[in-house]
Parts: C-alpha cells; structure tokens; sequence
C-alpha cells in the first residue's frame, strides 16, 4: 500500500508542476461540474467529497474566479474555469498510470476487505442522514463513488473532525 501511496503522490506532484489548479480540485470539482449548473448540495455525492471539502472547494474556485455560485447555492465554471478544465484532461492523460490504476482499482474491489469495511455498524455516523447517501453509493460501486483524487482538509471534514 505503501508503493501506491508514493506512486499516487508522484503523479501528483508531476501533474501540479505549472499546473492553474491543484490536481484534487480539478479532478474533484472542476470535472464533476463540467459544463453544467449544479446545486452545491449535490457535488458530494457526485464527487465523493464531504459537504466540508466541497464548501472549501467551491469558495476556492469562486475566490479565483474559475467557478460563479448562483442563487439557489448553484455553482457553474466560468469561461476561466472552463478553461482550466480543458487543461486538466491531457494533462492528466500524460500522468495516467496504467499499473497504478491497476492497483488503486484492486483495492477498490468490492471483495476486498477494505471496502467491506464501509459497511456502518448499527449507531455508526456512517449510517445516518447526511452520509448514508455516499455509504451506500460506496459499498455498490467503489471507483464510482470515490473522489478521483484525495483532497485534505486543514480540519479532516468528517462530523468527529478526524
């Protein structure tokens, strides 16, 4: 696991030289907008993200005038994020790992005891409105349901603060 974590952080680190925008916001947020308007209250589930990584996303974006929030807590790109977007997609394809991916999806496989392990025990945060929506999503299609790329928050972004 230890080989895929170092191999993750080069592609990472490879994709974010003179790159606009970080890699887990352009692979996160920039890709599951798209060309859409999408009510913030969705890009969790649709992401992977948690409510609090999508918050911190998006005013970031906004901040830097490569996403528009409108009324109703919709965000769509700007023509800056737009393009940003356009960047991020041969520029991610150079970076494309295929033994890496291989990896990754092994560990995603839903046989595996990794994901097993998102089943919520009984009381379990996991289980409860808002996150059983993205649990269940999890447990039916791990590489669906999972952000593209990890995304740290200063605070960690679960409701434990872990």
């Amino acid at each position: 696991m230890a080989r895929v974590g170092r191999a993750l952080t080069a592609a990472t680190l490879a994709y974010e030289a003179g790159a606009e925008v970080s890699l887990p916001l352009a692979a996160d947020l920039l890709r599951t907008v798209g060309d859409e308007t999408v009510r913030q209250r969705d890009l969790p589930l649709r992401s992977g993200l948690s409510k609090e990584a999508v918050a911190m996303g998006v005013n970031w974006l906004v901040r830097h005038s490569l996403a528009e929030a409108g009324d109703g807590r919709t965000v769509s790109l700007t023509a800056a994020g737009r393009r940003a977007l356009a960047a991020y997609r041969p520029r991610v394809a150079e970076q494309d790992d295929p033994g890496l991916r291989a990896a990754l999806e092994a560990v995603l496989d839903r046989r595996n005891a990794l994901v097993t392990g998102l089943v919520p025990q009984d009381g379990c945060w996991r289980g409860t409105r808002p996150y059983r929506a993205q649990t269940d999503a999890r447990l039916v299609d791990p590489t669906a349901a999972l952000p593209w790329q990890p995304m740290v928050l200063h605070r960690g972004g679960w409701p434990d603060g872990s």
